[in-house]
């Protein structure tokens, strides 16, 4: 028998990925033709905007090794409004995981619900999608799976069922995203826009994708329930009937109550700061 050794794939870290970026950005500019766009103020908005006949071809400006290390700070300097906003939100984030403040007030809720199954779903796409709009959590959701899993198997629900309630409501908030400083936030900065001005519109945009997605969500939960064999995952969860069984309530405790209390005064007071204060 020939043993055979399997290498790992690794992918970069992403310091090392952005870096690498950066890099070749600066070599493209010692061998592609240079040129430039005019750009003029808006008197009306106050944009800079771009003339899109003014194109024209300029003298070549390479990159210095000295410019290319200086890029960074100065591209920090230049995007500090969204940059520190970002580490202000998954700053809550993570404090809100640490008290284990969401897992605790999931699984009231969900458990308040047995016999409202149906209800369940909703609610549950309305919270994860709350958090994807305001948040922009999106594959974080994966640290609350298991509890998911647990609840969606304890009322007669599948696996798919589970990831659909937390994945899809994660991601429906954060695709609408009336207030997602990672894709909305970076760019209005960029396009010298309000920050967050047109919610109004991507809050139609949400009310959408989430009827959408619970109707979806609870047509295949219904299926599911009525004949457990019609899932997709039916031979998994047989094979692993023991797994993420729910056999407690998760306390939650006057410590939880109030750290979503502040979460949500968190929110509140965001959106009134930016649409009032800027």
């Amino acid at each position: 028998m020939t043993e055979v050794t399997l290498k790992k794939t690794r992918v970069p870290h992403t310091y090392v990925i952005l870096f690498c970026i950066i890099l070749l950005a600066a070599i493209g500019t010692y061998v592609l033709p240079t040129g430039v766009y005019e750009r003029q103020k808006d008197e009306r908005t106050g944009r800079t905007l771009v003339d899109p006949t003014s194109y024209h071809h300029v003298e070549r400006n390479p990159v210095s090794p000295f410019q290319l290390f200086q890029s960074v700070p100065k591209g920090m300097v230049a995007a500090s409004e969204i940059i520190f906003f970002i580490f202000i939100c998954g700053g809550v984030f993570t404090i809100l995981q640490d008290t284990k403040a969401i897992d605790a007030a999931l699984s009231k809720v969900i458990i308040k619900m047995k016999g409202k199954e149906k209800l369940m779903i909703p609610v549950t796409m309305f919270i994860f999608s709350a958090m994807g709009a305001t948040m922009g959590m999106s594959e974080e959701v994966i640290v609350f799976i298991p509890i998911g899993v647990a609840l969606a198997r304890a009322v007669g629900y599948d696996d798919i069922v589970a990831v659909a309630m937390m994945g899809t409501g994660a991601n429906i908030g954060f695709s609408a995203g009336m207030l997602n400083p990672f894709t909305v936030g970076v760019a209005q900065s960029i396009a010298e826009l309000p920050m967050f001005s047109g919610l109004a519109f991507r809050s139609v945009g949400y009310v959408i994708l989430y009827i959408a997605a619970v109707w979806y969500t609870l047509r295949y939960a219904n299926k599911v329930k009525e004949n457990p064999d019609l899932s997709y995952v039916r031979d998994e969860m047989r094979a692993n009937a023991e797994a993420n069984r729910l056999t407690e309530d998760i306390e939650f405790t006057t410590t939880h109550k109030l750290v979503g209390l502040v979460c949500i005064g968190f929110l509140v007071f965001m959106v009134y700061g930016v649409i009032e204060f800027g």
